[in-house]
């Protein structure tokens, strides 16, 4: 293997088809992408859309205005009806309304797309995040082959595992988490390369990574743990003493306490939380969660479930040839190696401890813990590099194959993973046709278990949510008196399945609602199943409508 990979020719072979996997696989992407955000509407679905939502409110009010963006508060201006509950809303006050609804993920991530969304509307906003998440790939190309000193051959392999790594599951939705990896591997980049140097010579640059960095731990509060690793696996692995260490890095921990007291103003000065209402919401949830909770969260997320796709199916190979080599190759594994390992591995055992949260359903359960796959891809880089040293002893030929398997695993992955998303736009483009073919009517829901499924339809028309009859009745009346012609009932046709992260009594009132539509001023007109959804449309009947029904009891 040594000698055949030392003949020009092949090497040369290996390089073109390298490059144009590498190609092909971005070409891809853009393709799909394109095709996500075709049809009836984009592809914006469950967290993504509350923060399309919330970039919808700021480009429309200005980024200083957090009030929830709904469209049926011209009429629910009690908010009673508001169609987002827990995890996505919070209220800063016990009166519910406009002035004291919140979403509740990160506000910078959806200010700094505000503008973007001004100009363009919500067409663009998924593209925008698949560039950031071209530019993550790069960023571990860059780091592969200019800090850690790999050969362009393989930091191409190294950008291929990246872009065919599971955290293309945040890339290819509208998340912070992808801005949140770039900001850390900046960081990290930053960091690698001080490490190789006597002293910072270039101190803007290591303060802008340190401000860049920062940021990372505002729009995915994960971040913390991953920043801790790294810090304390400096000093773990490089033996010098604090006063050199802290030369050394001054202008990237400066830039980065900068940052971090700045976000932090804005955030307790917006919202009394220095991390952003979100961290409320976390840690309360985290005090509450119990540990078989727990242990079932942490057996899916390493082992997979019935709903969720395990970080051993995804990165078995990667991961056993990232422990192996140390202890086969332990004279060539240089301090960087056991960094980047101990970053990875103890900040994902550390999410995945203090999370209270199931990150989601299939390769979504995998979310959050992105920088440990950058890290062990990485490590691969590292591995797969060492069979060009001038060593004549080979590498042990199972690592190298581990390596390229993890290759053939990641484009496994990949593809299931277009398959799952090309399925769900699919049903999402039946919905939204659905519910566009009447854009006069707006949509009541029965329970909350749909409202993953609203997307761009919410900043076309109102949505509301009725959970039981008397709050039907209520939210009729309303829309009746206001002489709205038409709804949409819309509701599932079975038990919905419980979320693990809903707690039991909210499943009970807000999700497995049981009650039949009954109606006085409405006429049902239209009844359907839409992909286990039942659609009704009513139309309002001219003789029973608001103000008839009002004349009809003062007569009586």
């Amino acid at each position: 293997m040594q000698k055949l990979s030392q003949n020009p020719t092949f090497r040369k072979s290996v390089s073109i088809l390298l490059r144009a996997v590498a190609v092909l696989i971005i070409l891809l992407f853009v393709w799909k992408r394109a095709q996500w955000d075709g049809g009836v509407a984009p592809l914006i679905q469950t967290d993504a859309q509350i923060k399309t939502y919330q970039t919808a409110q700021y480009a429309a009010n200005g980024l200083s205005d957090h009030r929830c963006y709904y469209g049926g508060g011209v009429w629910d201006r009690t908010f009673q009806y508001f169609p987002f509950h827990y995890p996505w809303v919070v209220y800063t006050e016990e009166t519910r309304s406009a002035e004291t609804c919140r979403f509740q993920y990160p506000s910078f991530f959806s200010q700094m797309f505000a503008p973007l969304y001004r100009l363009t509307g919500y067409r663009f906003l998924n593209p925008a995040i698949l560039l950031f998440y071209f530019l993550a790939a790069f960023l571990t190309y860059r780091i592969a082959t200019a800090r850690l000193g790999l050969s362009k051959d393989v930091g191409v392999t190294v950008l291929i595992l990246a872009l065919t790594g599971y955290p293309q599951n945040s890339g290819f939705e509208y998340s912070e988490t992808v801005m949140s990896n770039v900001c850390f591997l900046f960081f990290l980049d930053r960091t690698l390369k001080l490490l190789g140097e006597d002293t910072d010579e270039v101190a803007l640059a290591s303060l802008a990574c340190g401000i860049i960095g920062s940021l990372a731990v505002f729009l995915r509060s994960e971040s913390v743990f991953y920043y801790s690793a790294l810090g304390i696996g400096t000093v773990l692995f490089w033996k010098l003493s604090f006063p050199v260490l802290l030369k050394k890095f001054r202008f990237l921990v400066i830039g980065f306490l900068v940052g971090v007291f700045a976000f932090a103003f804005l955030n307790y000065h917006e919202f009394g939380a220095i991390l952003g209402i979100r961290s409320r919401i976390s840690y309360a949830d985290f005090l509450k969660l119990n540990w078989s909770t727990k242990l079932e969260l942490l057996k899916g997320y390493f082992l997979g479930s019935r709903i969720q796709v395990g970080l051993l199916s995804y990165c078995f190979p990667v991961l056993a040839a990232a422990f192996a080599f140390p202890v086969w190759k332990k004279r060539e594994t240089t301090g960087v190696y056991f960094l980047l390992l101990f970053t990875g591995v103890s900040g994902m055992l550390l999410v995945q401890t203090f999370s209270p949260y199931n990150p989601g359903g299939l390769y979504a359960g995998l979310r959050f813990t992105e920088i440990t796959y950058y890290c062990l891809i990485l490590l691969a880089g590292t591995i797969l590099n060492s069979t060009g040293s001038g060593d004549k002893r080979p590498i042990p030929y199972l690592l190298y194959v581990l390596c390229i398997l993890q290759i053939f695993f990641s484009l496994y992955h990949t593809k299931k993973n277009l398959q799952v998303v090309d399925f769900v736009k699919k049903h999402h483009d039946l919905l939204q046709k659905e519910w566009n073919s009447y854009p006069r009517y707006p949509v009541v829901h029965k329970s909350l278990f749909d409202m993953f499924l609203v997307s761009t339809s919410y900043l076309d028309k109102p949505h509301f949510v009725a959970k039981d009859e008397k709050a039907w009745d209520g939210l009729e009346s309303i829309l009746a008196e206001n002489e709205v012609p038409g709804i949409q009932v819309f509701y599932f046709g079975t038990t919905p399945p419980k979320d693990i992260n809903a707690p039991q009594d909210f499943y009970e009132e807000w999700i497995d609602t049981k009650y039949t539509i009954r109606s006085d001023r409405y006429r049902l007109e239209e009844k359907k199943t839409v992909e286990g959804f039942v659609l009704e449309r009513y139309v309002l009947d001219s003789k029973t409508n608001g103000r008839k029904k009002k004349e009809t009891s003062a007569s009586k």
